[in-house]
C-alpha cells in the first residue's frame, strides 16, 4: 500500500510534460552530436523552451521563438558589427529588440531573441558574424523542431484531454482520422 502511495505521488511531480521534455532535450544533443551541429548547447535549449501543453501551443511556440531566434541573431549581427563586446551596445540592442518584437506584438518571442542576442554578443569572437549567428540560429531551430516532433508523437496532451470526456463512438471515428493527420496512407 505504501508502494502505491510512492508510485501516486512520483506520477504527481514526474508527469508526462517533464518526461517529453527530458526526451526532447535528450534527443537534440544526440542530433547535434550525429551531425556535427556547432552547439548542442543551443539545441537542447532550443528544445527546452518549446515543449507546451498541447501540441498546437507547442507549434505556436515553436513558430514564435523560430521568428525570435531569427530577429535575435538578426540584431545581434548588425549590433556587433557596430560596437562589438560593449556592454553599452548591449544594452541599446536589447531594448531594440524588445521594442520591435513588441510593435510587431511578437511578445512570446521576446526571450529567445534576447537569449540569442546576448550569446552573440557576449560570447563572439573573431569568426565570421554572420555564419556565427547562422550556427546559434540553426541550431535552436534544430531543437525547437525536435521538440515540436516529441510532443506531436508522444502522448499528445490534446488528444488525452479530447478522449477523457468523449463516448466510445467520438473516439473510435478520432482514432480513423489519426492516419489522414500524420499523412499515413492505408
Amino acid at each position: 500500500m505504501k508502494n502505491l502511495k510512492a508510485i501516486k505521488n512520483f506520477k504527481t511531480y514526474v508527469g508526462m510534460r517533464n518526461v517529453k521534455t527530458a526526451l526532447a532535450v535528450a534527443i537534440s544533443v544526440i542530433v547535434a552530436e550525429i551531425f556535427h551541429l556547432q552547439s548542442p548547447f543551443f539545441v537542447a535549449t532550443g528544445a527546452l523552451i518549446s515543449m507546451e501543453t498541447t501540441v498546437k501551443k507547442g507549434i505556436n511556440a515553436g513558430i514564435a521563438r523560430v521568428l525570435g531566434t531569427i530577429m535575435g541573431g538578426l540584431i545581434g549581427i548588425i549590433t556587433v558589427l557596430i560596437a562589438p563586446s560593449n556592454i553599452f551596445s548591449l544594452f541599446l540592442g536589447t531594448v531594440l529588440l524588445i521594442t520591435l518584437l513588441n510593435i510587431l506584438k511578437w511578445q512570446d518571442s521576446i526571450s529567445i531573441a534576447c537569449v540569442v542576442f546576448c550569446v552573440i554578443m557576449i560570447t563572439m569572437t573573431n569568426e565570421n558574424i554572420v555564419l556565427y549567428a547562422f550556427q546559434r540560429t540553426v541550431d535552436t531551430i534544430v531543437g525547437i523542431v525536435i521538440s515540436i516532433i516529441i510532443n506531436y508523437l508522444i502522448s499528445p496532451p490534446s488528444d488525452y484531454k479530447f478522449a477523457k470526456n468523449k463516448d466510445e463512438d467520438e473516439i473510435e471515428a478520432f482514432i480513423m482520422r489519426i492516419p489522414e493527420k500524420i499523412d499515413i496512407k492505408e
